[in-house]
């Protein structure tokens, strides 16, 4: 039966991180076709085991008018939030 992860240390890693260079990529070839100006909303939440996390989200309107939206950022928040 084949292996579906490799067992090298650094595979997974490298998979996230050619995704993530991918993902810039696509976001950056839609917003240059946008119709619209790249809106920006950020949102502050707490999970269940109290850590804050930062959230960035674009949103636009692509070349067939139909509205957009992409997480572009997402931090964890070190200070407290209530």
């Amino acid at each position: 039966m084949p292996r579906a992860l490799s067992s090298l240390g650094n595979t997974i890693k490298n998979w996230i991180i050619d995704q993530f260079h991918r993902s810039q990529q696509d976001l950056t070839r839609l917003f240059t076709h946008s119709k619209t100006k790249i809106r920006v909303t950020f949102d502050l939440w707490a999970s269940p085991n109290y850590r804050a996390f930062l959230g960035m989200v674009a949103h636009w309107l692509d070349q067939n008018n139909k509205f957009q939206s992409a997480v572009i950022g997402m931090r964890r928040f070190l200070d407290q939030h209530m």
